[in-house]
């Protein structure tokens, strides 16, 4: 609990800092600007929409709501009606201060709220992930079957070569102090968090379409802008979907965090104008 104290005081204070906001806690919308702030810091999510909605979806939130909008006496203090007990109060006192108890408690059920949803979030991905695997399992245990049956002969002509994919990665020239950590061709455990932060746009593609130098040259930077970016090939051992167009950003986090065990080699560019991004046709990371 000690750990958390400085984030709980800090999202409190930028609660009450708020704008056109009143003297009593008003609970929807404190409760939602917290677990957005929560979102931020814990998951690094710039767009905590989807932690929003997962939060709304999960019955706490309604249960807590009916509880603060239904007390006749409005100037009843959050943390008696929520507070289990003298002591429980007591403790949150010390560790926080006496202050602002009110805010505090949204922001703790705030913490509460966006630790419970990411959980089962990710407990219901996991869950996908192993179903789809049995289902690949078995459509590949099926083609091994139809191949035992099959009379026709493998020849080099009709064994295709397996496929090998590499990530492209905008990097704004103001971020190019993740550069340097690159030239060795190794992405660490430290590194892809600065990359992930960095990375402007990006696309994964089949390597062979990929000639880095050759495709570059006429993106060269005649007259340098703070526009300028920085191109970044990344060969990997396999394809991650996860690196595709319109994923959701939790999932983009835990691809990047894999890095480490993807990257076979890496190739940087020359300091590029934008318009290498459109000739590309690079997304947004």
């Amino acid at each position: 609990m000690e750990t958390l104290v400085p984030y709980i005081q800090s999202i409190s204070d930028e609660l009450l800092s708020r704008r056109n906001r009143g003297y009593k806690p008003y609970f929807e919308g404190d409760f939602n600007h917290a677990v957005n702030l929560w979102s931020k810091c814990l998951l690094e999510s710039n767009d905590p929409t989807e932690i929003n909605q997962l939060v709304k979806s999960n019955g706490l939130y309604d249960f807590w709501k009916e509880i603060y909008n239904s007390q006749n006496n409005p100037i009843v203090p959050l943390v008696y009606i929520y507070s289990p007990g003298k002591t429980l109060y007591s403790l949150i006192s010390r560790l926080l201060g006496s202050r602002d108890m009110d805010i505090k408690i949204i922001v703790i059920l705030a913490f509460i709220a966006v630790s419970i949803s990411y959980t089962v979030w990710k407990l219901q991905k996991v869950k996908q992930r192993i179903e789809e695997q049995k289902k690949q399992s078995s459509s590949n245990s099926q083609g091994q079957n139809l191949q035992v049956t099959s009379t026709i002969l493998q020849t080099p002509q009709n064994i295709s070569t397996p496929k090998k994919y590499s990530l492209i990665l905008a990097i704004s020239a103001s971020k190019e102090a993740v550069l340097p950590a690159l030239y060795n061709a190794v992405i660490t455990q430290k590194d892809y968090k600065e990359l992930y932060k960095a990375t402007q746009s990006m696309r994964i593609l089949e390597t062979d379409q990929i000639r880095l130098q050759d495709q570059t040259s006429q993106f060269h930077v005649a007259e340098v802008s703070e526009y300028d970016i920085y191109l970044v090939k990344l060969d990997l051992r396999q394809k991650d979907d996860r690196f595709g167009p319109d994923q959701d950003q939790m999932d983009r986090y835990d691809a990047f965090q894999n890095l480490p065990n993807l990257v076979t080699s890496i190739q940087i560019s020359s300091r590029l104008t934008m318009d290498v991004c459109t000739f590309f046709k690079l997304y947004v990371r």
